[in-house]
């Protein structure tokens, strides 16, 4: 009994399996069959584009190039302690504005002023001395040997009491060149050692600008070119004075250099310099006619002197928000605008 309804239940299931294999196949054939002429239905041909051909002239423009840069002075100067000793003094604070040869501090010189007092008194002595010999000299009184001993013992002490003075002068430090001082580096009654660094200078009235560029930058900037910048909403000029002829050695940039007018800036302020190149023949072509031809290399559709399309080969000099100005193109080209896209190369166009 058990074994008759098993083998019910399998003929059961192959019956259904076949079933469902029937209708499928039906579906199958019927939608080949209701749906044939769609299957070999041909694709809408597209409507006829109009290519628009538009005539541009070469036309004089100047370049720019824009670079970070910073203001630094063109005169200024660490001064740095010549001697040892204690601090004396200091006569000025930071900020303030000094003149050209103004004491800035005294480093306290009690050892070398006595001894400067000691070499004025040995020097006069000499030339007490020397100009009494002379006069018996003059009268072959005493001999050219003795003489000559005498004069030798005055330009000696001449000489140490000009080494004498120079050192003293060390301990009065003055400003170089009229300008505004920097940061006071020392303090009143300290220690310092030589050579240690006490005050800075900067000239107010002489200011630069630096900025760096690349290799390419660099061939197209010549010294005596025109740049300005911003500090708010005023507007500077200045000229190109230097141009580095190596790189920086980290970095591989060319350093330029340009003076500009006398204003009073901050030195280390960080300006966008821009620089004007000499005038260039140029197109300008709007951003979206670019395409690249197999090389590479960008480039516009254009008619040649057959009407044919054919790429060209331009070179970007500077880009803006509406498209790029252009050098590689004859003085009056022909180029497609509107519909260039659907333009063949080696096509043929008529214009209208």
């Amino acid at each position: 009994m058990k074994k008759l309804t098993n083998k019910i239940l399998k003929n059961q299931n192959i019956l259904t399996a076949t079933i469902i294999l029937i209708i499928i196949i039906i579906w199958m054939l019927s939608g080949i069959l209701f749906n044939k002429n769609d299957k070999y239905k041909p694709f809408k041909k597209l409507s006829n584009v109009k290519i628009k051909v538009e005539s541009i002239i070469v036309q004089k423009f100047s370049p720019t190039i824009s670079i970070p840069a910073k203001i630094e002075s063109e005169q200024s100067i660490l001064i740095k302690s010549q001697v040892a000793g204690n601090i004396a003094n200091i006569n000025v604070k930071s900020g303030e504005m000094v003149r050209s040869g103004q004491l800035l501090l005294i480093i306290d010189g009690n050892a070398i002023r006595a001894k400067l007092k000691q070499a004025h008194i040995n020097y006069n002595e000499s030339l007490i001395q020397y100009q009494a010999n002379k006069k018996l000299y003059s009268k072959k009184l005493i001999s050219e040997a003795g003489f000559e001993k005498i004069r030798l013992k005055l330009a000696s002490a001449k000489a140490d009491l000009e080494s004498v003075k120079n050192e003293y002068n060390k301990h009065y430090i003055k400003s170089p060149f009229s300008g505004q001082v920097g940061i006071v580096r020392v303090k009143k009654d300290e220690i310092i050692n030589r050579n240690q660094e006490i005050i800075d200078v900067e000239n107010k009235s002489q200011y630069k600008i630096v900025g760096y560029v690349s290799i390419r930058q660099k061939a197209k900037i010549k010294e005596g070119n025109k740049f300005h910048f911003y500090i708010g909403n005023e507007k500077h000029f200045g000229t190109i004075t230097a141009i580095s002829s190596t790189p920086e050695q980290v970095v591989k940039t060319y350093r330029v250099e340009g003076k500009i007018d006398k204003d009073e800036f901050v030195a280390g302020q960080p300006v966008k310099m821009t620089i004007s190149l000499d005038k260039v023949n140029a197109h300008f072509i709007p951003s979206s006619l670019f395409n690249i031809n197999d090389n590479g290399d960008l480039s516009i559709k254009i008619l040649n002197e057959n009407n044919k399309v054919i790429l060209k080969q331009v070179d970007i000099i500077e880009e803006t928000s509406n498209g790029s100005w252009v050098v590689g193109l004859d003085r009056i080209t022909k180029i497609l605008t509107d519909g260039a896209g659907f333009a063949k190369i080696g096509s043929s166009i008529v214009e209208k």
